[in-house]
């Protein structure tokens, strides 16, 4: 377990302290030191303002490149349809929502042995960016939301299961976006207008999502923590169980919250102010 943390162990040797340490709740896995948090922090940070930097540099560069008369009336109907990776709105609203997950993630109602727990709907609130802002937002953010969840609740075994228990999970959050322009017909206009059941799907999907990231990660890592008591017969679906027992309690109780008259339109609404 120890060597597929060579590149921390690498950085260790060179400046001069460690990164992770045995868990001490079990030391058969790792935890990080004061050192490897910051160090995390630092990383979760420049996940998200490098991208936006580069990119809107790079968009910023374009658009600054001189044109022709002739290329003058494209550039200004194209105009309006460009914009940059994150605007200030969608910074500001996604950090609030990120700061909101990452709070209610430390309210738990039920945390598992290994890793897991049922929270006060912490998850909602990252699947809310990608309904607000779509894919790319709600993944990048999901993304950098991995790492914080890293530094406060770490079960490190290697890099890859790393991969798999934190960054690909948590950035699946983002996927909510996928239903974020479903919408129904109102009945009196006659007009199309979003529904409440793209936010409930897209938050069930990306949940469900994270669950099937969980589930590939146990598969490759967790198999060993199986308790004695459970079926050998069934030890396949394992992974489903632990996984799905605290992902499915909190989706079960957020779509239910979701469902209650009034509580998606307030969505619905913010959604609209942070777009406008």
């Amino acid at each position: 377990m120890q060597g597929g943390f060579f590149m921390f162990n690498f950085l260790s040797l060179k400046l001069g302290f460690s990164f992770t340490e045995p868990n001490p709740d079990s030391g058969d896995y790792f935890t990080f030191t004061k050192e490897g948090k910051i160090a995390m922090i630092i990383i979760s940070v420049l996940l998200v303002l490098i991208p936006v930097l580069v990119y809107n540099f790079c968009f910023k560069k374009k658009n600054d490149e001189s044109v022709s008369e002739n290329d003058a009336k494209q550039r200004n109907k194209s105009a309006a349809k460009r914009k940059a990776m994150l605007s200030t709105k969608e910074l500001v609203v996604s950090a609030v929502c990120i700061a909101l997950a990452y709070v209610c993630s430390s309210i738990k109602f039920f945390e598992m042995p290994y890793g897991g727990s049922i929270t006060l709907f912490s998850m909602f609130f990252m699947t809310f960016i990608g309904y607000c802002f779509g894919l790319r937002t709600g993944v990048l953010c999901g993304l950098a939301y991995g790492v914080f969840q890293l530094i406060q609740d770490p079960w490190l075994l290697s890099p890859l299961q790393i991969c798999f228990d934190y960054l690909f999970a948590f950035a699946a959050l983002g996927l909510s976006g996928i239903f974020r322009n479903l919408k129904t017909k109102d009945k009196q206009t006659g007009e199309k207008r979003l529904t409440k059941y793209g936010l409930i799907f897209g938050y069930a999907f990306a949940a469900f999502a994270r669950g099937i990231s969980h589930v590939i990660g146990g598969y490759l890592f967790w198999m060993d923590s199986m308790p004695e008591k459970f079926p050998k017969s069934l030890s396949f679906i394992y992974p489903f169980v632990y996984n799905f027992s605290f992902i499915g309690a909190e989706m079960i109780m957020t779509v239910i919250v979701l469902m209650i008259p009034g509580v998606a339109k307030v969505f619905i609404r913010l959604r609209r102010e942070a777009n406008s």
